[in-house]
């Protein structure tokens, strides 16, 4: 008898929740092949950004009503579109040209905006936000601050970023089971591992990072990127302590000679981009052609750092 109550009770607060949205008739078929229809507020509410949905109100794009939570003040606003098994839920709001498909999950306070694509079992949790031309796909799980944008391309098994981390510009992360939680400042990085970055601070309030790019360039990043020899004038100015570049000299030089043990620098004539194909026996630029033995590349890598750090 219990147990058919607690049922009862369950049954009777579903059926009490009060919906915000309807799906209403407009539709069209995406390049996907898949309808879409636009959404209506039967009610008003303010979003966790501020921002008024009234009733009567459009709102942007879904394909069934799983999409879309009638709890909370989560809401798909303009253009965007959230289609297949995704779910937005909590207080998170997707707007733009945003598309949100496969299996994915938006929830708590997240933000997708601008032209950003997540799919696959990607998870975007707590006040993370993605926007730009971004893409976060694959098992990857984006929370904290963390912000996704520009081109960056955030893919992976298991890999989880937050805290106040920054992926911007060509950006690439893959791999797996791995973790940024640091406030890192990423542009145009290569990331398929922690061994691909190092976060040092904070030492008299001052964090930095040092990654290496797509041509295979290292470099250092605060709040923008810039190469050893610029952040070489910066601390020459005399607003870092001597403890810090002490610390940072030590730790730059360990990461350039990891760096150096299985990338190779860009060109020394054209510092155009070079092949790091395993199995070859001969390094050559992509651009101007020129090339020679491995043992020889990586020694002008090493004698020549200067061209590999700008």
């Amino acid at each position: 008898m219990g147990q058919k109550l607690l049922k009862r009770l369950r049954r009777n607060s579903l059926m009490k929740i009060m919906k915000k949205f309807k799906i209403s008739s407009i539709n069209y078929t995406n390049p996907d092949d898949v309808t879409l229809y636009r959404i209506c507020a039967v009610s008003s509410f303010v979003t966790a950004s501020g921002d008024r949905v009234s009733k009567g109100e459009f709102g942007g794009w879904i394909e069934k009503e799983s999409n879309l939570s009638q709890e909370g003040n989560c809401w798909v606003f303009d253009d965007a579109k959230v289609f297949g098994d995704a779910f937005v839920r909590g207080d998170a709001i997707v707007k733009g040209n945003a598309k949100v498909f496969g299996s994915a999950e938006i929830k708590d306070n997240a933000v997708i905006s601008g032209n950003a694509d997540i799919f696959g079992v990607a998870r975007i949790y707590q006040n993370a936000q993605v926007c730009g031309l971004a893409k976060v796909f694959g098992s990857v799980l984006i929370k904290g601050n963390a912000l996704i944008t520009g081109r960056a391309k955030v893919r992976g098994d298991g890999v989880i970023i937050g805290g106040n981390a920054i992926l911007s510009g060509d950006t690439e992360t893959y791999g797996s089971k791995f973790q940024i939680y640091e406030s890192v400042f990423f542009e145009d990085a290569i990331v398929k591992s922690i061994d691909d970055f190092f976060s040092l601070g904070p030492i008299d309030g001052l964090s930095i990072t040092l990654f290496r790019t797509a041509n295979n360039e290292i470099r250092i990043g605060e709040f923008a990127t810039c190469s050893y020899y610029d952040f070489e004038k910066f601390m020459s100015l005399g607003k870092m302590s001597p403890l810090f570049k002490e610390i940072f000299q030590k730790v730059y030089s360990v990461f350039v000679e990891y760096v150096l043990q299985d990338i190779f620098a860009p060109c020394p004539i054209c510092r155009g981009r070079v092949n790091n194909d395993p199995d070859a026996s001969t390094i050559h630029c992509l651009h101007c052609g020129c090339s020679a033995p491995k043992e020889s590349w990586r020694k002008i890598a090493v004698l020549s750092k200067k061209d590999f750090m700008v």
